[in-house]
């Protein structure tokens, strides 16, 4: 089907005379409107909300689809090739379905994934923290005990020496006594560090438990994600049939994603076929970022429309 109309002009009139014809024919040549001389009409179609996008918004994104075509001939837009009107010729219809539904699923479980990394990135700092405090008090515990090793020693064996003399004077004795006094505080001590450097050992591994807690479910849910990865849904499509035309848009993840597969299936509309560039609108995939027309884009609405170089 066209997307121009045709005309009809009457070129000459041979033998005509006031009375009516005399014998003379109609001749008529058929005029096509030059190509791209009046701008396409959209409007918005059926609408679904389940894509958590407002009507104004969609009607906008339409519009700046549009206008990266509209500016391909002229970048003042003054060629506009596209134009909203409510009762445009080309409906764009929301259609909710299964791929949405997969995209969105896709995104829940992607921004669960995202929350998973961050509690668990907060543990490892905390794990890091609690490994420099582990550190510092095992090394505090190990020199108490070592001290107190040493100091039990040199107890044992001036016990030892004067139990060997039957005893030790009076004077001794309460020196003896006194180092006893210091090597019970200094076990004490000991024992203390050695508590604390075992409840952080505790602590730590009750947080690596964790931690590979949220590791296995990140990783499932990882996992069920990846399951529709590489899919090539079909986002939209440009259809022209016995019904008239329409553009059906299915998923979309992003705004950009959005306007992207707009001005493709306008593209379509307008006359396009894919292109083999991947950063162009009419590439097949839409798989990149950019809302510029690329040079292939350009070349092939030229001349669809007879503009020269």
């Amino acid at each position: 089907m066209s997307l121009f109309k045709r005309s009809f002009v009457v070129i000459g009139i041979l033998g005509a005379t006031a009375a009516g014809f005399a014998g003379g024919q109609l001749v008529y040549e058929e005029i096509n409107p030059a190509p791209c001389s009046s701008p396409l009409t959209y409007k918005l179609g059926a609408f679904d909300p389940r894509f958590g996008i407002s009507k104004a918004d969609f009607v906008a994104d339409m519009k700046e689809a549009a206008d990266i075509w509209s500016t391909a001939l002229a970048p003042d837009g003054s060629r506009p090739l596209l134009a909203y009107e409510p009762n445009g010729t080309i409906p764009v219809n929301l259609v909710f379905d299964s791929r949405q539904a997969m995209v969105d699923t896709a995104a829940s479980l992607a921004a669960g994934v995202d929350q998973t990394k961050a509690t668990a990135a907060s543990l490892i700092q905390e794990i890091d923290s609690l490994k420099s405090e582990y550190s510092a008090s095992d090394a505090e515990y190990q020199r108490l005990a070592g001290q107190f090793q040493q100091a039990l020693q040199n107890y044992n064996a001036e016990v030892s020496y004067w139990n060997a003399r039957g005893g030790a004077p009076a004077s001794q004795y309460a020196r003896i006594q006194g180092d006893r006094s210091a090597l019970d505080q200094l076990q004490n001590q000991a024992d203390t560090a050695m508590i604390r450097t075992n409840d952080l050992v505790r602590q730590i591994n009750s947080l690596v438990d964790q931690y590979n807690a949220l590791a296995s479910k990140a990783n499932s849910v990882v996992s069920k994600i990846n399951q529709t990865a590489g899919q090539q849904f079909e986002e939209g499509e440009y259809v022209s049939d016995s019904q008239g035309q329409r553009i059906d848009i299915y998923e979309f993840d992003s705004k950009t994603k959005l306007v992207r597969l707009l001005a493709h299936e306008m593209g379509h509309a307008l006359g396009l076929d894919h292109n083999s560039d991947p950063q162009s609108i009419m590439y097949y995939l839409n798989q990149a970022n950019t809302l510029t027309l690329s040079p292939e884009d350009i070349a092939s609405i030229k001349a669809v429309c007879g503009v020269k170089n």
